[in-house]
């Protein structure tokens, strides 16, 4: 069942399409057709005394509307059910009953009381913004804002000098010329606490690699480097012979003057076993591919 809702130009007036595809399968023959539906609001006054909902008798019910003035503003369900004449059926020679009313299907709506002058909007006044803590409507910092009914990319900075480091929550709202306040705004945000010099990168001054089984920061095999911020092009090599055929790991790391480690690079390689006793090369004979 799908139900949808549009509005009418009275704006306390709503029009629901309901589209019903009734395939009762387990309920009704295919054969049958709808001959009566009808629908009630909140309280069920019984089979059959539901409104009218004028159809064409089918297989398929479609469209149809009611009027909401009636119902307080709120939410409310809709219910609807249908009716088909009884009819017998012969199930492995026993004759069975059909027909009648079908379950009821039900949607929620919500109806709510629009002013006919809701469409101007009031011009917002004024906008604040706080961190963290709410100081209380209008206690919090202004946001300096043109007075206008839409204001749109409103940029503005804040000194975060006086925050601890770590996350924080930066809240804003708006007030209009009526004194209504809207809902806050959040952003989270990390500060993090910089040192003076922090565009002058330390020295690396050391470096070292391992073979699978990392040995602690420090008491890997050494890997020669020139004391300098910025290490490019590193080349070196190490021994394969103590290694098993197969699939290895290489891991390299380096340490800067002030005792820090990097992060571990890996690199993913493979040993195998080559019989020198033989220098020809082995004819291909035979490709396939998947």
């Amino acid at each position: 069942m799908l139900l949808s809702m549009n509005k009418y130009n009275h704006l306390t007036r709503y029009s629901f399409t309901l589209l019903l595809i009734l395939c009762f399968a387990a309920f009704y023959s295919k054969s049958q057709n709808v001959e009566r539906l009808e629908y009630f609001v909140d309280s069920d006054p019984g089979f059959g005394n539901g409104q009218k909902v004028t159809i064409v008798p089918g297989l398929e019910v479609t469209n149809f509307q009611f009027n909401v003035d009636s119902f307080y503003v709120g939410f409310h369900n809709l219910y609807v059910r249908a009716f088909v004449n009884p009819y017998t059926i012969l199930v492995d020679g026993k004759t069975i009953s059909k027909g009648g009313w079908s379950h009821t299907l039900t949607r929620t709506y919500y109806k709510e009381n629009i002013s006919h002058n809701s469409l101007t909007l009031p011009n917002i006044t004024k906008g604040e913004f706080y961190i963290d803590i709410d100081p209380g409507f209008g206690n919090g910092n202004n946001i300096p804002i043109a007075t206008e009914s839409n204001n749109s990319n409103i940029s503005f900075a804040f000194d975060v000098t006086v925050l601890s480091a770590g996350f924080h929550n930066l809240f804003v709202r708006f007030k209009d010329s009526n004194g209504k306040w809207s809902l806050c705004s959040i952003r989270n945000f990390y500060k993090e606490l910089l040192s003076n010099d922090i565009n002058i990168l330390p020295y690396i001054t050391r470096g070292e690699y391992f073979i699978d089984t990392d040995p602690g920061f420090g008491n890997g095999n050494d890997i020669q480097v020139n004391a300098s911020n910025n290490i490019t092009d590193l080349n070196f090599t190490f021994d394969l012979t103590p290694l098993s055929s197969g699939f290895h790991n290489l891991y390299v790391r380096f340490m800067n003057e002030k005792g820090i480690w990097s992060l571990v690079n890996v690199r993913n390689f493979y040993k195998e076993e080559v019989d020198n006793s033989n220098n020809d090369l082995v004819n291909i004979i035979e490709v396939s591919f998947y």
